[in-house]
């Protein structure tokens, strides 16, 4: 599905400062079909709202988010979400955790163990369906949470920061396993991330935001063949590319709180509430 992001703000209230913040400043972005894109930026450019709006969590307040033509008015089975917090339910086996969803979609039971069969093999968790999420590691439960997503075959993976939490190995292990879904599902995907090289080793695209106010400054092709190389001369220049831009945008965004905090100007995008 095509997804398309339209000069969307968003603006939310920061009620222990007692101001409204402006976290997203016209974003706007075309996700082509069975695209693999990651949206990058500084700690807090608004990454992580942008794909809240995009799953139908929040609302942006201006501009429009369009899939398959049709508005976003909220949360939908045509997306699915994998968050960087595993949240599975600690009294359910991998197998009954990933069945879940099927279970209360009342997809019949001989239906719902041939798909989540498939989703167990699929993310490479054959062997372990009766374990409990206690009994498994991290980049183990984060599998299960990417299979619960996957089995209710979503046209679209939002995924937000799933592998942050996770030591280096694993990490690119993750990576890894998700590609390997990808290339067999073509399932469109949106990543968040704050790592460059994990959006170059993954991704077609990546749209690299400004500090807060969020806006995208910049679209990086990476028209590489997959397996990628990190320490190939390709890949090292945009790497240093995209470190130009961000670290660009740290500077300028400490600079103006330096100067917001010694009155020279108000923050941007920022009122005092009455």
């Amino acid at each position: 599905m095509q997804v398309v992001v339209d000069g969307v703000v968003k603006r939310f209230v920061d009620a222990r400062r007692g101001r409204d913040v402006l976290a997203l400043d016209g974003v706007s972005c075309q996700i082509r079909e069975r695209e693999f894109v990651t949206v990058l930026g500084p700690s807090g450019c608004g990454k992580s709202t942008l794909l809240n709006i995009l799953a139908g969590f929040e609302e942006p307040t201006a501009g429009t988010v369009l899939v398959a033509g049709k508005p976003v008015r909220g949360p939908g089975p045509d997306r699915g979400v994998v968050f960087q917090e595993y949240a599975l339910f600690p009294w359910l086996t991998v197998e009954e955790n990933i069945a879940f969803g099927l279970r209360n979609k009342k997809v019949p039971p001989d239906t719902r163990r041939r798909l989540v069969r498939d989703a167990i093999a699929l993310v490479g968790l054959g062997g372990f369906e009766h374990r409990y999420p206690r009994e498994l590691s991290g980049g183990m439960r984060q599998r299960v949470g990417l299979a619960r997503v996957l089995v209710m075959n979503p046209s679209i993976l939002l995924l937000d920061e799933p592998f942050a939490a996770l030591d280096a190995l694993t990490r690119q292990l993750m990576q890894d396993q998700l590609l390997e879904v990808w290339t067999s599902t073509r399932t469109t995907v949106v990543l968040v991330t704050h790592s460059v090289d994990e959006a170059l080793v993954l991704s077609d695209r990546i749209y690299v935001m400004s500090a807060r106010p969020g806006r995208i400054i910049q679209v990086v092709d990476v028209p590489l063949p997959r397996p990628r190389d990190l320490a190939s001369l390709e890949l090292n220049a945009l790497r240093a590319q995209i470190h130009r831009l961000i670290a660009a945008e740290v500077r300028r965004s400490f600079e103006e709180q330096l100067l917001v905090r010694e009155g020279s100007f108000p923050p941007v995008g920022n009122t005092q509430s009455r």
